[in-house]
């Protein structure tokens, strides 16, 4: 994780428990815009191509190579 900013980890963590963009930018004090920008970083970080495959990625479900 030591390659994610304190802020992407925020995001994150609020992706995982199943938090909306528009909820993570409430709860943040920040724009949804900002947000969708965290998590766009967060995909290309992580490699991933979906919310779904984003959050098994951060829970340790989906290896870096895409295999379970």
């Amino acid at each position: 994780d030591a390659w994610l900013t304190p802020r992407e980890q925020d995001v994150l963590e609020r992706l995982v428990e199943g938090k909306s963009v528009r909820e993570i930018s409430d709860e943040l004090e920040r724009s949804q815009h900002t947000v969708h920008d965290y998590v766009k970083s967060l995909h290309r970080k992580l490699g991933a191509t979906s919310r779904g495959e984003l959050v098994a990625k951060a829970l340790g479900h989906v290896h870096a190579n895409g295999s379970n």
